[in-house]
């Protein structure tokens, strides 16, 4: 998929052979949905396109500053704390 950070490109870099590190160039270049598929199955890395799941997530991401410019709402850490310390480890 695609990749902008230089440190997480060479990363990857590291991970693949000599003989295709220069595949990685198009990491950057990625549309949404593309990946480089890389590996000892596959004879010639491939750009390929990966399918949208059916039905898709419903997430989205928190909004950081709103939610840190808020003021804190009255919640009682205590029962929370307490319902932590009587669940095992896992």
């Amino acid at each position: 998929m695609r990749l902008t950070n230089p440190n997480d490109q060479n990363y990857v870099n590291r991970l693949l052979p000599d003989t295709v590190s220069n595949v990685t160039d198009n990491l950057p270049a990625l549309i949404t949905g593309e990946a480089i598929l890389i590996g000892d199955a596959v004879n010639v890395p491939s750009v390929i396109m990966v399918d949208k799941v059916d039905p898709e997530p419903d997430s989205k991401d928190l909004k950081v500053m709103e939610e840190w410019r808020k003021e804190w709402s009255d919640f009682t850490f205590g029962s929370l704390v307490a319902k932590m310390q009587r669940r095992p480890l896992e």
